[in-house]
């Protein structure tokens, strides 16, 4: 839902624009159940804790550099080129995580 949700976005007009970060914003909450939720099955109990601490900050800390470098890009690159390659990193990034699920529970 992510990447369709940039997709939307580099469309011209408010609406898509709007769809776009709507769709966006629905596609979040699977992300982040989906980080927590592989974290909490692949750690033992008694590490969880220190686990869940790492991956949130894992998940966070690269946003202060994301913001940096996505500040300067949008200075020399159209915004529409940006959203189209976000799109296109997140869509190869889920393809490769739901092949890869369905081969570990093959194994299972």
């Amino acid at each position: 839902m992510m990447a369709l949700g940039c997709w939307i976005t580099a469309l011209p007009g408010f609406f898509a624009a709007f769809t776009g970060v709507l769709v966006m914003g629905l596609g979040t909450p699977g992300a982040v159940v989906g980080l927590y939720t592989t974290v909490q099955r692949h750690s033992p109990a008694h590490l969880q804790g220190r686990v869940a601490a790492a991956a949130s900050m894992l998940a966070t800390a690269p946003q202060v550099l994301a913001v940096a470098t996505g500040a300067w890009l949008i200075t020399r690159v159209d915004y529409r080129f940006l959203l189209v390659g976000m799109g296109v990193v997140i869509g190869v990034s889920a393809l490769y995580l739901a092949l890869r699920t369905r081969k570990l529970t093959a194994q299972s």
